[in-house]
């Protein structure tokens, strides 16, 4: 049986719509040249932005927040993320970038230059939000970094915390802040009885999430 869950291909990833108890949720908006292509996507889907009821952003990199001002403006629907990432987002921190130099250019030049914005609420814990989703925090790809579970169907997105890119692996250590805190992160999202992983790179794992986890971290 599919589940609920609709993949939105954007220029570099992905972003998803998850119906959960009800709730319409988009997690992640793409770069900041990405939201009409979320908006036609939406509709092929038979969904319009205004049945978006909330927007949850994993993390503050471009691919992922850069539509995140347009977006909650088409949808009039609230932004959440993470609380240590939320001023990168804004533009009151300096963009956070990756310590190797490669990956520092390319997140410079195409990445980090978007419209900032205040998120609506931010979260330095698990917590739920509205319809039964829960925010976890995984910092190390990013300070703030957050997966997305969604327990009714066992369901876990995983920002860029896992990649799933050549196999499934850690983010690359070109483009993660903190790579030994960003393992141990993913160590601790196999305390979820996970079947499905969702990736913001890569293609959808189905069945055995978390076994598929516990191997990678082991």
């Amino acid at each position: 049986m599919a589940l609920p869950v609709h993949r939105l291909y954007t220029r570099v990833g992905r972003s998803f719509l998850i119906e959960h108890r009800g709730v319409l949720t988009l997690v992640d908006t793409g770069t900041q040249k990405d939201p009409p292509r979320i908006r036609r996507a939406s509709e092929r889907l038979g969904k319009t932005p205004g049945d978006v009821r909330q927007i949850l952003l994993t993390h503050s990199h471009g691919d992922h927040s850069g539509g995140g001002k347009a977006m909650r403006e088409l949808c009039e629907a609230p932004v959440f993320a993470g609380a240590a990432d939320v001023d990168a987002i804004a533009g009151r921190e300096p963009y956070v970038m990756a310590p190797a130099a490669w990956g520092r250019v390319l997140y410079s030049n195409r990445l980090k230059d978007y419209p900032r914005f205040e998120v609506d609420h931010a979260f330095d814990e698990r917590t739920e939000v509205d319809g039964g989703l829960e925010m976890i925090p995984v910092p190390g790809h990013t300070p703030g970094h957050m997966a997305v579970w969604a327990p009714d169907l066992q369901a876990l997105f995983v920002g860029d915390s896992v990649w799933n890119l050549s196999g499934i692996r850690p983010s690359w250590k070109a483009f993660t802040w903190n790579w030994d805190l960003n393992r141990e992160s993913v160590r601790q999202l196999t305390d979820l009885p996970s079947e499905s992983l969702w990736f913001g790179h890569g293609l959808t794992v189905e069945r055995d999430g978390r076994s598929r986890l516990r191997r990678l971290v082991r």
